[in-house]
Parts: C-alpha cells; structure tokens; sequence
C-alpha cells in the first residue's frame, strides 16, 4: 500500500493515478471527499485527512509500504511560517505514530538554504524535520519551478498579451513538468531501498529557463507572436497577489522572497555535487501539450484562455 497526501493535487495526483495504473494499492488522502471521489473511482482508496490533524494523518498512513509527502500551501494565512511549521509537525507525528518504513517528501530546488528563500523556508523546515526520523527511509525530491505554473498566465495572456511575474526575464530557473516529477516520486516510492539513508536528489528539466523564453514558448503554442513578458516590481507583485488572487499579505510576501531570492542567483539547482533527476520533458512540449488540451475543448486554443 501506497499512502499519497495531497492526492487532489497538481503533482499528487499524478503520483496516485500512476501508482493505480501500474497496479499497485494506493489510498489518496485529501481534505475533500467530493474530489477523492474521482480517484476511488479508478480504484483507491481514500481517507480525508487535514494536514494539521495528526491522528487523522496517522490513520491514513498505517500499514502503508511507503508514503508521499507534501505541504500545501494556505494562501490566506496570516502567518505563512506558522502554518508551514504547523503542517510540518502534525505530518512528522503522524509518520512516527503509523511507523511508516519509507518517505518521499516534495521539497524544491533551494530548500538547503535555512532563510531568505521565501516559500522555500518552509520546505527547509520539512526536510530537517524529516531528517530527525529514525529507522525511515527518506528522499526529499527537489523539484524546480513548475512548468505547470504557466496556467496562471492563461488569463493575462488572453486580455492583455502579456506573462507577468516578478522573475527577472533573464535569469536561467531550474524548471520541471509536474509529472516528470510524480514519475520520480513513483520510482523513489517503489524503487529499490535505500539502506536506510536520508537522501535529497534535484528533479529538473533539461536545461533552466527564463522567462523570456517561457513566453517565447507560449506565444509559439497558442498563436499568440506578440505575447511579451513583462515583470513585476516586488510591491506590485503583492498587491496582485492580494487583491487578485486572494492572497494573504504574508503568504503573497513569501512568494516575492522566493522570486528574488531565483533573482539573485541563491537558488540555481544543479550545484556541484548534487545528484540530479532530469525529467524529459522541455517547456516547448509543456507549452504544446497546454495548447492543445485548450484546442481539444475549443475551437482554438486562445479560446480557451477567457475560460
């Protein structure tokens, strides 16, 4: 049996789906049942547990062979550390009560430095949570910056022509399509043991990308040739975030410190002596791949970004 928080997810999700697929047990946890409906009809099953709530996570996780591990973030909390730390907690508890033999953990690329990464913080805190069980088996998958995370342009790309962000547009980031990661965290859940160790491996793409090529990509993909990145200041990044997307002060905060810290070259991924997963999949076929799940529900793929 095979134990996925976050099941609902962008990236758990896939884990789930592949594991089924390939024949094994899984039992999705979520915080909604009305979504882990849809995996219980591909045949897991399902728990609904909060990630603050221990004993509910504890439950889930007995008798499991191995466990997928992540944070969610809450974008409306008003201290985005706090509730990291609290998340953290109640899952380190739970995988000590379920006496759980292995972990996969969804880190990023960057959690190895302890302050001034922003969302990045939270994940350091996790892995040198992590690395206090004992007896488990434990790899924190440091994943790069989501190709997936270009849908959130989708809607500026339709009404003003543009990808905004507070990333430099020229500055390499270590990027990966969500499911070049599940299929590495498959392998890591099903894979070979590891004798014991605690272990960190990157999960990147083929090369890092910047944000003018991103938008290159996209502008390709979907038709648009006049698409153009434009970036953000830090404040007019928060105050998007805020009263766009809902955002906490803190949390959208949080995300200008992991965007400058990208900046300023702190997070780079493949440092020396680093073992790094390269997932196949560059953002040209993310890009076509997005444009063409648009074309299969519309007319063009353009369409689709008003939707």
């Amino acid at each position: 049996m095979y134990t996925i928080l976050g099941a609902t997810g962008t990236v758990g999700a896939q884990v789930t789906t592949r594991l089924l697929d390939a024949g094994h047990r899984v039992r999705a946890v979520g915080r909604s049942s009305e979504r882990l409906d849809a995996l219980a009809r591909l045949g897991a099953d399902t728990a609904v547990a909060d990630t603050t709530d221990s004993s509910a996570l504890a439950t889930a996780m007995r008798d499991s062979d191995a466990v997928f591990v992540m944070q969610p973030v809450d974008h409306t909390a008003a201290d985005h550390l706090a509730s990291q730390r609290t998340m953290t907690d109640a899952i380190v508890r739970a995988l000590r009560e379920s006496g759980v033999p292995r972990v996969v953990a969804l880190s990023s690329v960057g959690a190895e430095i302890s302050s001034g990464t922003g969302f990045l913080v939270g994940l350091h805190i996790l892995e040198q949570r992590l690395a206090e069980l004992s007896g488990v088996e434990v790899l924190a998958l440091r994943a790069g910056w989501f190709y997936d995370n270009a849908r959130s342009y989708l809607p500026l790309m339709q009404n003003a022509g543009i990808v905004a962000d507070s990333l430099d547009p020229h500055v390499a980031v270590p990027m990966v399509a969500t499911r070049d990661i599940a299929a590495a965290a498959v392998d890591a859940l099903v894979g070979t043991g590891w004798g014991g160790k605690h272990l960190s491996r990157e999960i990147l793409g083929p090369v890092n990308v910047d944000q003018a090529t991103v938008t290159a990509a996209l502008g390709r993909a979907f038709g648009l040739p006049k698409l153009r990145y434009e970036r953000l200041s830090d404040d007019d990044m928060v105050a998007t975030l805020v009263d766009e997307a809902g955002f906490s002060p803190d949390v959208a905060g949080h995300h200008v410190g992991m965007t400058r810290a990208i900046n300023d070259g702190r997070v780079v991924g493949r440092r020396p002596g680093t073992t790094v997963l390269t997932g196949p999949t560059t953002i040209d076929d993310y890009a076509t791949g997005l444009a063409a799940a648009a074309m299969a529900t519309t007319s063009s793929p353009t369409d689709q970004l008003s939707r």
